[in-house]
């Protein structure tokens, strides 16, 4: 499974990807392409939650009425057995970021799951055993207990990372760059 997060509307970075695929959020944005991302997720049904963005009434205005239809019936979490993507914590209806353990930690308990994969801050690397390690190209890890992975972001990485996604497979978290 592939999983990415924070679009932002720049859908072109899909093109040619194999699946199965998982978006932590943040399809809308600034990239100018909405609706084709959409319409893209539909299509090729990747398993979507919704993000901050995608609430954000400025970005659906331009959206047709399906699309809109679409994004609204996002879930904000998706499960695949112990496996969950989500864009982030939310807490009395504001998205927190994942900056800390206690943060991470509340996510892991929330879900009752062994990995949870998240985008939100754009910054990729993982939680686990109380440390965050930040994913500075293509690392890869098998998973030996509960973890906390964000997947970067596609659209919008931060400076000076470039776009980044994750591939889960059988244990094992690889973070990859575009």
């Amino acid at each position: 499974m592939i999983v990415f997060s924070d679009v932002h509307g720049h859908c072109g970075l899909l093109d040619g990807w194999p699946g199965p695929f998982a978006c932590a959020g943040d399809v809308l944005g600034s990239g100018g392409g909405n609706e084709t991302c959409v319409d893209l997720l539909r299509e090729r049904k990747v398993a979507t939650v919704r993000g901050n963005h995608d609430e954000d009434p400025r970005l659906r205005v331009y959206l047709t009425p399906g699309a809109r239809a679409w994004m609204d019936a996002l879930p904000t979490a998706c499960r695949h057995g112990d496996v969950v993507v989500t864009h982030t914590l939310v807490e009395d209806g504001s998205y927190r970021d994942v900056d800390s353990f206690e943060a991470a930690s509340a996510l892991l308990s929330e879900y009752a799951a062994r990995v949870v994969f998240v985008g939100h801050t754009h910054l990729p690397g993982w939680w686990r055993d109380g440390i965050f390690h930040p994913s500075y190209g293509c690392e890869s890890f098998r998973l030996d207990g509960p973890a906390v992975i964000n997947v970067g972001s596609l659209g919008e990485p931060c400076s000076p990372q470039r776009a980044s996604f994750v591939r889960f497979s059988d244990e094992v978290v690889a973070f990859g760059r575009l």
